[in-house]
């Protein structure tokens, strides 16, 4: 029997942090969602990872740590889809990547606004040493800037494909959370450029695309140039979700259904920029908290 699977299904792809500890060990701290776009064609390195920030630092945007015991990534393992002859779509092949250099300074990419964006691009290491031979990429389009996209409002749904906690439906397939929109996503949100959606989310779905995906039976949609249009079987990328908003105080922490969406222009502009920076000091966080944060 040919299998047979909507592309979004294979291409999120789960993703393991890993802390080395002083003997050599590698111990698994949490998981997160990742998926694939291609930069520039000329590049050295024309494939990232894009997925949040604080996934990969171990750090949320005010500070917060991401592991209950304060514990930073420094290896990452990246369930890439298996690309030798005889696979099927699903399977997997796990490939580890450092996240810092000798030097200690991360790997990935950030926003030209800093670390209160929370989105990273990690270049992806393309056949070093036959390093990733057997993996397959299926990256996600962006779309440039001028080419008509899908015109949304509040209400209309959306998908978040991703990982919650740790878990896939079948194999290396990812997990799909349908939710709305919950902001006007023309403007952005708490100064910075996202929405929101209101959706039930979980740990381990951040880094998840947020997409529409259109069906056989999915009316013609509006495009931002005026006409209709009907592509069955097409993913528009919309952005990366980031987790949920909260509140905390006295002691206690409410957290709502409503998450945050970084649109996805900011992946163009971190990649077009090229910013490795240093990992922040606990000042320089506490100078630049943003009004909202997500979780994992």
């Amino acid at each position: 029997m040919v299998e047979k699977f909507s592309g979004p299904s294979y291409q999120s792809l789960l993703l393991r942090l890993f802390w080395l500890t002083d003997d050599g060990e590698h111990k698994e701290l949490f998981t997160g969602t990742g998926f694939i776009v291609r930069g520039d064609p000329g590049s050295k390195t024309p494939l990232y990872l894009i997925t949040n920030r604080h996934i990969l630092s171990g750090r949320t945007a005010e500070g917060g740590y991401v592991h209950k015991h304060s514990m930073i990534p420094t290896h990452i393992s990246i369930a890439h889809n298996k690309g030798s002859g005889l696979a099927r779509t699903g399977d997997l092949v796990e490939i580890s990547q450092d996240l810092y250099d000798a030097s200690g300074l991360p790997l990935w990419l950030e926003h030209p606004k800093g670390f209160v964006v929370d989105v990273v691009a990690l270049p992806i290491i393309e056949f070093e040493a036959g390093h990733n031979q057997e993996a397959t990429f299926y990256p996600y389009e962006l779309a440039r800037v001028g080419v008509p996209k899908p015109e949304l409002s509040p209400s209309d749904t959306v998908q978040i494909v991703g990982f919650p906690f740790g878990q896939t439906s079948y194999r290396s397939l990812a997990i799909w959370t349908t939710g709305s929109i919950a902001s006007e996503p023309t403007v952005g949100y708490g100064g910075y450029p996202r929405f929101l959606v209101d959706a039930r989310t979980r740990e381990g779905q951040s880094g998840s695309p947020v997409i529409v995906h259109t069906t056989a039976s999915t009316p013609p949609m509006r495009f931002t140039d005026g006409s209709m249009r009907s592509h069955p079987g097409k993913s528009y990328l919309l952005g990366v979700y980031s987790g949920r908003i909260f509140k905390a105080a006295g002691g206690r922490t409410d957290v709502s259904d409503i998450g945050i969406v970084w649109k996805a222009g900011v992946i163009w502009e971190i990649i077009k920029r090229q910013l490795r920076r240093p990992l922040p000091s606990s000042s320089e966080y506490e100078e630049a908290k943003p009004a909202l944060v997500g979780d994992l």
